[in-house]
């Protein structure tokens, strides 16, 4: 028997994704333009309790389907459940059908809130039968119930109820994966760290590759820049890309050294008091402005005037500790006693100003990269180690 529903506003999907066991029920959520039930082969397994290893590729699917089929029959599965149904292809719906069949189960069609008529003229002609989504089992569709009326204060707002949609089964594989390495502290921690970087991205206008590294780079510098902190953000962004329609692909080798070196500054208080160390302020200078990523040219371009008394650059949007801030009124200073009218901030060339931070970031063992990608190499942007792609 085929059923459909049609979910109440602001009805979230975390019934669909929440680990606790429903008795004798299969429930996933399908991904955008899913176009037959291999789209959804891993979240049937998955949500059967069992966990695809990192080995399993895509082009296995129908092994996984088969799988998924057996162990439905040898647990006597009842129902499929399937959320965000609009987001099925018509092909994808009479697979799913068929497959229903195969394990002799009810299949359950629950479609967002004003979503139903994007599948009218198929359901109307497989005979599908409408039912109320209070009807639906309470473990999936308690969490919408609880959801409050009116918006929370921010010092009340939970990252979950600032999502247009929870994470979908995605979550609950990565998850299981890293609840069974870390320790338990560690785990409350990356939880968080998912469903607050989930939630941003979700509402984000990121689109191109630059824009959704911009946006991990932030998350980085207000999450943390730790292994598994990484890591777990890039997963949750990706997560959240695909729910727009976007494939994105990260290489963490590639991709960790372009974030660092235009998006995040790991520079503490006490390492910029470190530099105070060098008896000649330029090398310190240009070391915090590499810190902020400002371009090697443009740094050689800044004149000492541009720097403030108090150390500012208004020229440039960059935000400068009070230590840094010394760094760069000490060159300031430095430069208008020992030249001319007008000075530049630093002397020499763009081969002695990197190699001046090169030397401070090695001795002092600052947490900085001192490299610098060339333009004329750079036509590709292939060492960004990002690519993002629409999904079809």
């Amino acid at each position: 028997m085929l059923t459909h529903y049609e979910a109440p506003p602001r009805f979230t999907l975390e019934g669909f994704v929440d680990p606790a066991p429903l008795t004798r029920a299969i429930r996933v959520v399908a991904p955008p333009n899913a176009r037959s039930t291999h789209a959804l082969a891993g979240s049937i397994c998955r949500s059967l309790g069992a966990v695809n290893d990192r080995y399993t590729k895509s082009s296995g699917s129908t092994l996984v389907l088969s799988s998924a089929a057996a162990k439905s029959l040898a647990d006597n599965v009842t129902d499929l459940y399937i959320a965000a149904a609009e987001d099925l292809t018509r092909p994808a719906i009479y697979e799913c059908i068929e497959f229903a069949g195969l394990i002799g189960v009810n299949l359950h069609l629950v479609f967002s809130h004003g979503q139903v008529h994007t599948h009218s003229d198929t359901l109307n002609e497989i005979g599908s039968q409408h039912a109320p989504f209070s009807s639906l089992p309470p473990p999936l569709i308690q969490p919408g119930e609880s959801r409050p009326d009116t918006s929370p204060t921010p010092e009340e707002r939970n990252p979950r109820e600032d999502m247009t949609t929870l994470p979908d089964d995605h979550w609950m594989t990565f998850r299981a994966a890293y609840h069974a390495t870390l320790p338990a502290p560690m785990v409350e921690e990356c939880d968080a760290i998912y469903l607050d970087a989930y939630a941003t991205a979700r509402t984000s206008d990121a689109r191109t590759a630059e824009e959704i590294a911009a946006l991990i780079g932030s998350l980085w510098q207000r999450l943390g820049i730790a292994d598994h902190q990484r890591l777990v953000t890039c997963r949750a962004v990706q997560a959240a890309c695909f729910r727009h329609g976007l494939i994105t692909r990260i290489d963490m080798h590639h991709f960790t050294r372009h974030v660092q070196l235009n998006y995040v500054n790991l520079m503490t208080a006490e390492q910029y008091t470190m530099l105070r160390q060098y008896l000649h302020p330029w090398r310190a200078a240009a070391a915090v402005l590499h810190a902020h990523h400002v371009s090697t040219e443009q740094s050689l371009a800044l004149r000492a005037h541009d720097v403030t008394i108090d150390g500012h650059i208004p020229s440039l949007d960059i935000n400068l500790l009070p230590e840094a801030r010394t760094l760069l009124a000490a060159q300031r200073w430095h430069q208008l006693i020992t030249q001319e009218a007008d000075p530049p901030l630093l002397n020499g060339n763009v081969n002695k100003v990197r190699q001046g931070i090169r030397i401070v970031v090695q001795e002092l063992n600052l947490p900085l990269i001192p490299y610098w990608r060339s333009l004329t190499k750079d036509k590709g942007r292939s060492n960004m180690g990002i690519k993002v792609e629409a999904y079809r």
